[in-house]
């Protein structure tokens, strides 16, 4: 298993996504073909600031977890902190450590590998379950950190929180990211199916 550079990680999120919204033109489809690939484990701590409201510690974990598996990852530890409410407006400004694995595409034949599909994923309202039209700032401040530790492009976001609130419009992000194979097609051949289906 390989590690992440949290500096590249932070490189990433800062040029990735310096604007609110961005559209990908000529984005090609998904491929239908399990790809060799191996998991590569982050371990990163991320500052949010000024979210619009107070969320909960468990609220956070909740939705960081949803998010995670959303887009393929295997989450290991989400530890929210500055999230107590006897905190009050400090409260708005919590951090959380993670520590999770994605899987990345590799060449050749590493010492242990596995196999992915690229799947279209979608993150807004409903997508996970858990993420609310009030989480487009949440999902702005982390979205940086988590699809730069991602073997994944970019295909289109809208995130302009304040003008998505006034016009009572969805914030969403959607990206090609390589993800495990489902559960239910683990007898099938990692690699050459052509049967299996992404993860969504």
């Amino acid at each position: 298993m390989k590690f992440s550079n949290p500096l590249v990680v932070l490189a990433r999120s800062l040029a990735v996504f310096a604007a609110g919204s961005a559209t990908c033109t000529g984005a090609d489809p998904p491929s239908s073909a399990p790809e060799p690939a191996e998991w590569m484990a982050h371990d990163i701590v991320v500052d949010l600031r000024d979210l619009p409201k107070a969320y909960s510690c468990d609220e956070l974990r909740n939705k960081l977890r949803d998010v995670l598996l959303a887009i393929g990852s295997r989450p290991l530890q989400i530890a929210p902190y500055r999230c107590e409410r006897a905190l009050g407006a400090a409260g708005r400004s919590p951090g959380i450590h993670l520590r999770f694995d994605t899987l990345h595409k590799v060449s050749g034949v590493p010492a242990r590998v596995t196999s992915g599909l690229r799947a279209t994923i979608r993150l807004g309202p409903g997508e996970p379950q858990s993420l609310e039209d009030t989480d487009c700032e949440l999902l702005r401040q982390i979205k940086g950190p988590l699809t730069a530790s991602l073997d994944a492009r970019v295909v289109e976001f809208k995130l302009d929180c304040a003008a998505t609130q006034s016009a009572h419009q969805h914030f969403r992000v959607l990206l090609q990211a390589l993800a495990p194979i489902k559960a239910n097609d683990a007898h099938a051949s990692p690699l050459g199916a052509e049967s299996l289906s992404p993860l969504r």
